[in-house]
């Protein structure tokens, strides 16, 4: 088995309830946020950066409920963070 590294933009992941991040996680995100915006207000801004959360989970059973039975790779792409159980954190250049 091989053993790849994460994107270097990877920062953390969170968990996710009904669309939001758990309360237990808020404060991580948070403090990813501001070290975002205090980094944005006193570089340059040609290198700006912003915080993206990409939803993770089960996705087939979410794919058959709303595309149909034996529809199971409707989210393969990307996760609604709305039906994601936990979510990575990821810090981008604008």
């Amino acid at each position: 088995m091989k053993i790849t590294s994460r994107s270097t933009a990877y920062y953390a992941t969170v968990r996710m309830v009904n669309g939001k991040v758990d309360y237990r996680d808020e404060p991580i995100l948070d403090g990813i946020k501001i070290v975002v915006k205090m980094n944005n207000e006193a570089f340059d801004t040609a290198n700006r950066k912003y915080v993206k959360l990409q939803g993770r989970g089960p996705r087939a059973v979410h794919s058959e409920a709303r595309y149909g039975k034996g529809r199971r790779r409707g989210f393969d792409q990307s996760l609604p963070l709305g039906l994601a159980t936990h979510a990575d954190v990821y810090v981008y250049n604008r």
